[in-house]
C-alpha cells in the first residue's frame, strides 16, 4: 500500500484536469507533492530523498508549444520572433532548466518523450491541404518539430554529463510511430467525428474500431498508438526506439 500511495504521489503533478498547465506550474504544484511525501514519510527510516531517487519522471513536453503557439502564426508571433532552430534552442534550454530544478528537489531518474511527427495529425494535414503542396507542408512542420528532438537528444546526453547521480534518457515517439504496425493504421482522419477538425463532437460518430485509427481527435493518439509508445519506450526493440538505453534500464540504475 504504501508503494502505490507513493507512486501516486510523486506522479500527481504531472496531471491536468481540463487546461493546459505550464511546466513551471506543474513545479510549483509539485512542492505540494514533495510536503505531501514529506507527511506521508514521517519519522521513517528512508528519506524524501530517497523515495525520489527510485522514482521515474516521465516528462511529454512541447507539443502545444508547436501546435497551439509556433504553428499558429494567425495568433502568435513567435514564428516571426524565432527560426525553427532558434525556437528549438529555446525550448530545450527552459526545458533544461525545469528539469534541474526537479533534480534540486530530489528527482534523478528522467525519462524524456521527444515529439511525435506533429505534420501528420489530422488537424494539421487538414490545413496544409492535398496534393503536392499538401505534402510539402506536413514535410516542412515535421522538419521543424524534428529540431526540438534532436536539440532533446543532446540535452540528455548532457544531463547525463552535468548532473552528479541522476540519469536521462530520450524516447523517439516520432520514430516508433513511424514503424510498420502504426504506419498502417488510418492517420489522415481521427476516429471521432471532429469540430473544426480538432475537438470532438459531443455525442459525435466514432470509428468502428479504433485500434485501426492514429488519433482519436484532430490531436490526440489513440490508446493504441500509446501503447507502442509505452512498449518500446519500456523495452527498445530497435537502438532508434531509445538513448541511451530504455525504461526498463532506468529503472535498474
Amino acid at each position: 500500500m504504501e508503494r502505490i500511495l507513493l507512486r501516486k504521489l510523486c506522479t500527481n503533478f504531472m496531471e491536468m484536469k481540463g487546461d493546459i498547465i505550464s511546466m513551471d506550474m506543474q513545479l510549483k504544484n509539485y512542492q505540494i507533492t514533495l510536503s505531501q511525501i514529506n507527511k506521508t514519510l514521517g519519522n521513517r527510516n528512508m528519506s524524501t530523498a530517497e523515495y525520489l531517487s527510485k522514482c521515474i519522471f516521465s516528462v511529454a513536453i512541447g507539443t502545444n508549444d508547436y501546435i497551439t503557439n509556433y504553428l499558429f502564426p494567425q495568433f502568435y508571433t513567435t514564428s516571426r520572433i524565432f527560426t525553427p532552430q532558434q525556437y528549438a534552442v529555446v525550448l530545450n534550454q527552459q526545458l533544461s532548466q525545469q528539469l534541474q530544478t526537479l533534480y534540486k528537489s530530489g528527482a534523478r531518474k528522467f525519462a524524456l518523450f521527444g515529439l511525435t511527427a506533429l505534420g501528420n495529425i489530422p488537424m494539421q494535414r487538414s490545413s496544409c491541404g492535398s496534393g503536392s503542396n499538401g505534402s510539402a507542408c506536413v514535410d516542412n512542420i515535421n522538419n521543424t518539430t524534428q529540431l526540438f528532438n534532436v536539440g532533446l537528444k543532446s540535452l540528455v546526453a548532457q544531463l547525463n554529463t552535468n548532473l552528479t547521480n541522476a540519469t536521462s534518457i530520450f524516447i523517439n515517439a516520432s520514430g516508433i510511430e513511424s514503424i510498420p504496425p502504426i504506419a498502417s493504421k488510418v492517420a489522415n482522419v481521427s476516429c471521432c467525428e471532429t469540430l473544426l477538425n480538432l475537438i470532438c463532437v459531443p455525442f459525435g460518430k466514432i470509428c468502428s474500431n479504433r485500434t485501426n485509427y492514429k488519433y482519436w481527435d484532430g490531436v490526440h493518439p489513440t490508446d493504441a498508438l500509446y501503447a507502442v509508445y509505452g512498449e518500446r519506450a519500456y523495452k527498445a526493440q530497435s537502438s532508434s526506439d531509445v538513448y541511451p538505453f530504455d525504461v526498463n534500464q532506468l529503472a535498474q540504475v
